[in-house]
């Protein structure tokens, strides 16, 4: 997929911020216009879902998770323009910060080059994560865009997507296998580059961006992980 990597700051980006060199801790400034990320998709199973993490150690992965023990919030995010990368950052926002107090990133971890996928996951200190992986592991944080939507978009939606320029493929979800009494299907969403070869038992969906807090318009509203 051929991804528009205009960013869109105009209607998104009022008030991101930048960071120079390797960013490693991003402080949140207050207030901050946060979002959600919602999938689009021709798959009823997922189209409308509220992206959120399955809780880990230092790498959680990001997701469709309905059938945790206790509802899983949907994950809230804000934007750091990256000058390095020319793309852009997400970091969590929390309303009650984590007792680390250490900054989580959304990112993609795998082996582009050997796979062609790359799980999409909430990283715990990125730049230190980054550095102790295995040789020939990724963990790429600020190479995202916010792009206006493909022209394949599932919806027919011009509502601003979530791209990556550092490939060349799309956004997919993988099923976990975790199914309820009621049939409920867990996914996990990763990046596929278009020449990865993989089994057929994927769907396609793209990530759209929806607000939270607005600094402009001062508002809120509320959202839980499934919709």
């Amino acid at each position: 997929m051929k991804w528009q990597t205009t960013l869109i700051f105009a209607s998104i980006g009022s008030t991101i911020g930048s960071t120079i060199g390797s960013p490693v801790l991003v402080p949140v400034p207050v207030p901050v216009d946060v979002y959600t990320l919602r999938l689009s998709s021709k798959a009823q199973s997922l189209n409308g879902q509220y992206l959120s993490v399955r809780n880990g150690n230092n790498e959680t992965v990001v997701g469709v998770f309905p059938n945790a023990a206790v509802p899983v919030p949907a994950l809230q995010v804000y934007a750091v323009a990256n000058r390095d990368t020319g793309g852009i950052e997400l970091h969590r926002y929390y309303l009650t910060p984590p007792g680390d107090d250490v900054d989580h990133a959304l990112a993609l971890v795998g082996s582009p080059q050997a796979q062609g996928l790359m799980t999409f996951s909430d990283v715990k200190d990125p730049a230190t994560a980054a550095g102790a992986l295995p040789q020939g592991t990724t963990c790429d944080w600020t190479s995202f865009v916010i792009a206006e939507a493909p022209d394949n978009n599932s919806e027919g939606s011009k509502q601003p997507c979530l791209g990556y320029a550092a490939g060349n493929g799309r956004w997919v979800a993988f099923p976990s296998g975790n199914n309820d009494d009621d049939g409920d299907e867990e996914w996990s969403v990763m990046w596929k580059e278009s020449s990865a070869i993989t089994i057929q038992n994927y769907m396609t969906v793209d990530i759209l961006f929806e607000p939270v807090y607005n600094k402009a318009q001062a508002t809120t509203t509320t959202t839980t992980g499934n919709a």
